[in-house]
């Protein structure tokens, strides 16, 4: 994005649960003061996201979009804009909106100056047509903007800055300014600012206690690791090959010797040997990968794409080539250059071909990578399992979360809306509420009335109904549910188990506390819920309040429905949402999708760590066999003599057996406490995880000696059932 290294988000840092909570957003009126008083400021818009009806003539769709300020297109640039960017959202009934909505609504991009219907209610002129942000930006998900004016108005509401600097380094100055003015409005709270680069979002959005500490970016390193290895890997095997192929090459090395050839000569025959099979590797790696390309984004999500002829790439392949065919080829020039022609014309071949501790320690090295990578695939998904299954607190399975419009005047009352949807024999139960439970994020300040304590504390809320607690099948511990014929359950709480604790309260039953979530409420806690997971997974539970929601905050139905009538209830949903809002699809999810869709990363680590690990077992394997093929044919006469003097074919498949047992030990011994200590440091980053136990050491030790047996059986068996009289004349 255009300028994407001058523009930041504001977010706060806050203290929350004895932590440092950073948050986005703030309560504090901020735009007059960051548009006059703070020159280092170039631009700055609000921004807050939404989901809405449009409408023109006959014709409905529900798109996501946001609301912005006038400043909006000059913050995040689009690729190109039809309308003055200094007038597109200056009128507070204008509205931008995207090249694909335009041929969806209209079927033409030249639509400036027609309406657009917002909500069934609102005209707004289309003032702006903008193209699609990159697909690597974070700003390619909404298809309109409104003006920040026309959001709904909500009381203590809280606001979302961007804010594009004249230069990057005035970040700090800019900092000290706004934690100043925060101060001033608000001096109790302690809190403060950090603008966080919109290049940081995707990679890095990842807090503890004020500070960013990673994101996204550890799968980058996770990965490029992993090719690392692999690459050194596969250098490891090429090493081992070249070396072992000296065996057929000393009487050529020594006839070019005698003939003239110098020592560095030959290393530059051999290091160019080296260079075109990198090359050539080079070459079919980047047709590999614009093969798989398509299926790559498939998995991951995403739309890459890559040109030969961009310069990156050439100049990138040219120095992986060179760096590859240097390290590949190194050891194999020196070895085979350095031999001396009157010992080799004359001697065993295999005699002069050195450096055996060196090829067994490169194979030792393989092994342990291979042993780590293993290890570290079998935790990622035994972790990755252990969440699918973990215990949230509630039953999201057989849940349909329905989306409904911000605009309840075409929704009837929540009784009738409720009493049509049960109207169907397959479905269960039916609640509203004001997030799903995955959703239940941002804090708001709660203290006891009685006795209060000297600071807030600072817990997360959700606006419910009577009905949300059983249909979602959350654990009422003590106390009992809302109940609509209670007019004073309007201003009464239930809270978490962990909210009632940090209150002080042993007894919660009963006590007042206040509350501020749209605005400052007191009120009685009649029930007590067992914690459970709220927010993302990778999140820790936090304390909840819930709230007897007024219906404007209801913005999702739990529909929970019977085994196997999924599609019935779909239908019937599908009709009655048609009734009431005609021409409008009614937009829903499932609950447990959603849930399994946080854990989409972990799912594409699970699978291209399981490609990783593949890959470098097999060029281990390849290593090996290629170690067990030198050393029985280096040793072919004495296994002759051996079985001259009575040896079996067992014997001997176990002596040749017997050379690789060292290599497995050792390359256990290695990687075991490297392994450990990685996955020790990925497993604190989940609040939920697994414990690395015995069984996953011993699992990876049998999958190691299988591995090794499979590779090294074949090989030996051969050499041990070659014809004797073959083997003593081998030379």
């Amino acid at each position: 994005m255009i300028d994407s290294d001058r523009i930041f988000a504001l977010l706060v840092n806050d203290k929350a649960d004895g932590e440092i909570q950073t948050e986005e957003g703030t309560h504090v009126p901020l735009m007059d003061f960051l548009t006059h008083d703070v020159p280092e400021v170039e631009e700055v818009t609000r921004i807050d996201n939404t989901r809405i009806v449009l409408t023109h003539k006959d014709k409905s769709i529900q798109k996501r979009g946001v609301y912005g300020d006038s400043s909006f297109f000059k913050v995040h640039i689009p690729t190109s804009l039809s309308g003055n960017v200094n007038h597109v959202l200056s009128n507070s009934q204008s509205v931008a909106i995207s090249q694909k909505l335009a041929l969806e609504l209209f079927g033409t991009e030249n639509v400036l100056g027609k309406t657009i219907v917002v909500d069934h209610k609102d005209e707004f002129l289309v003032s702006g047509v903008f193209a699609p942000y990159p697909e690597n930006s974070d700003f390619n998900y909404f298809d309109f903007v409104l003006p920040f004016t026309a959001r709904p108005k909500i009381a203590d509401e809280w606001v979302n800055y961007d804010i594009k600097l004249f230069s990057a380094s005035a970040r700090e100055a800019t900092e000290k300014k706004i934690d100043r003015k925060m101060a001033e409005v608000n001096p109790e709270n302690g809190t403060t600012s950090l603008l966080f680069g919109l290049n940081d979002w995707r990679l890095h959005w990842n807090f503890k206690n004020g500070k960013s500490t990673g994101g996204r970016i550890v799968y980058v390193v996770v990965f490029s690791i992993a090719s690392l290895f692999v690459l050194i890997m596969s250098c490891v095997n090429y090493m081992n090959i070249a070396t072992a192929r000296a065996t057929k090459r000393t009487r050529e090395i020594g006839v070019r010797k005698m003939t003239g050839a110098t020592q560095s000569v030959l290393i530059r025959q051999f290091m160019t040997e080296s260079l075109i099979m990198t090359c050539a590797a080079i070459v079919l790696s980047l047709l590999l990968a614009q093969l798989l390309l398509p299926a790559f984004n498939q998995l991951v999500g995403v739309q890459l794409s890559f040109s030969f002829l961009d310069p990156t790439i050439i100049i990138g392949s040219i120095g992986l080539g060179l760096l590859t065919g240097l390290l590949a080829g190194s050891y194999p020039a020196l070895v085979l250059s350095s031999f001396k022609p009157a010992v080799v014309l004359k001697a065993n071949l295999y005699s002069n071909v050195s450096g055996a501790g060196f090829r067994n320690g490169l194979v030792v090295f393989q092994f342990t990578l291979s042993v780590v990578m293993i290890f570290c695939a079998l935790v990622m998904w035994r972790q990755t399992d252990f969440l699918l299954k973990k215990d949230l607190g509630y039953d999201k399975h057989r849940i349909i979360n329905v989306w409904l419009e911000r605009d309840r005047k075409t929704v009837p009352s929540f009784d009738n809306l409720r009493s049509m949807v049960l109207s169907h024999s397959a479905v269960e139960s039916a609640a509203f509420s004001g997030a799903s439970p995955m959703e239940i994020n941002g804090y708001s300040e709660c203290n006891r009335v009685t006795a209060p304590l000297a600071a807030p504390l600072q817990f997360y809320g959700v606006n419910i109904d009577d009905h949300t607690l059983s249909t979602l099948k959350f654990e009422l511990v003590a106390g009992r549910n809302f109940s609509h014929t209670l007019a004073s359950d309007s201003n009464n709480f239930i809270i978490t188990q962990s909210a009632a604790r940090l209150l002080g309260f042993d007894q919660p039953l009963g006590q007042r506390i206040s509350y501020t979530m749209f605005s400052k409420q007191e009120g009685e806690i009649v029930g007590v819920v067992k914690d459970f997971q709220n927010d993302d997974i990778h999140i820790a539970e936090k304390p909840v309040v819930f709230v007897f929601g007024k219906p404007r905050y209801l913005g999702n139905l739990f529909v929970r429905y019977q085994e196997g009538r999924l599609d019935d209830v779909i239908s019937h949903l599908k009709s009655t949402f048609e009734k009431i809002q005609p021409g409008i699809p009614v937009s829903y999810s499932f609950l447990d999708a959603d849930f399994e869709t946080q854990l989409h990363r972990e799912k594409l680590l699970k699978a291209i760590s399981f490609a990783f690990t593949v890959i470098a077992v097999t060029i281990a394997c390849l290593g090996l066999f290629g170690l067990v093929l030198f050393n029985t044919q280096r040793r072919t006469k004495e296994i002759g003599i051996r079985k001259v003097l009575g040896a079996s074919e067992k014997q001997i498949v176990l002596m040749i057996c017997q050379t690789i047992v060292p290599f497995v030990f050792y390359s256990l011994l290695l990687a075991f406490p490297i392994a450990f200590y990685f996955m020790r440091n990925f497993l604190e980053g989940y609040p939920s995880r697994i414990t690395i136990s015995a069984d996953l050491f011993l699992g990876v030790t049998g999958i190691i000696i299988g591995m090794v047996l499979l590779t090294v059986s074949y090989q030996s068996i051969k050499a041990a059932r070659q014809k004797t009289v073959d083997s003593l004349k081998i030379e």
